[in-house]
């Protein structure tokens, strides 16, 4: 949602990570935190403090346990999705992502097995598979299970359409980094994200990230050795 990159490609196609001296990263990091722990705002611990009326605002991903689901399907106030806010009124793109849940396929290469398989039909079938899957599926499970589930039925005030719309800009807008996709790879330096964003942590990413650095980088150029890069 903020643009902000831990991983940037160099010009000889290799990687390296971008979090030392990264000031934008940093206040991004300070941004966060304050949003997810100012007064009236509450964390993925307390749904039933916002199902109460309790709270103005209740951070959570659209995938949520099924007690918190319960709570917030049950309570008496209107509610609406709204997304993250942008980093500054000078971002102009805006872009999500998926956290942990999300399926990748990938096709090996056996052109050099002893029994060579044709990678690249088996590669087309899945894309056919997957945009049959986008275009014809996936409208009948968002209005059958999602909004149900997520945005309630009550539309008397529209606050079902209007976070419906909003669910359909973001899931049209998810993008995957390579620290999504590769994230076992590269030492979950995805969730030293989230580390840094839990209660009471004060230290700076950068600080977050020497602490462990030499694993991190060791990481990063065993990836881009397995992806051909050096």
């Amino acid at each position: 949602a903020w643009d902000v990159s831990f991983v940037t490609t160099k010009n000889d196609g290799t990687h390296e990570f971008n979090i030392i001296g990264n000031e934008k990263a940093e206040i991004a990091l300070t941004r966060c935190r304050n949003l997810f722990y100012a007064s009236g705002t509450y964390n993925t611990a307390s749904a039933n403090l916002f199902a109460d009326g309790t709270a103005m605002f209740y951070m959570e991903r659209l995938y949520s346990g099924y007690e918190a689901n319960m709570a917030i399907r049950e309570m008496d106030d209107k509610y609406g999705l709204l997304p993250m806010p942008k980093y500054d009124v000078d971002q102009e793109e805006y872009g999500t992502t998926a956290q942990d849940y999300f399926t990748l396929m990938f096709v090996l290469d056996h052109s050099e097995s002893s029994i060579p398989t044709k990678g690249e039909a088996i590669s087309a079938f899945l894309q056919y598979a997957t945009e049959e899957s986008y275009t014809g599926v996936r409208g009948y499970y968002f209005n059958r299970i999602v909004k149900p589930k997520f945005f309630g039925t009550d539309d008397s005030e529209g606050t079902v359409t209007k976070s419906m719309a909003l669910f359909d800009i973001i899931v049209s807008n998810i993008k995957f980094d390579m620290c999504n996709i590769y994230s076992a790879q590269l030492n979950n330096i995805n969730h030293l994200w989230r580390i840094a964003c839990s209660p009471n942590e004060t230290s700076t990413l950068e600080k977050m990230y020497c602490e462990n650095r030499q694993n991190f980088e060791e990481a990063l150029s065993d990836t881009d050795k397995w992806l051909g890069l050096k």
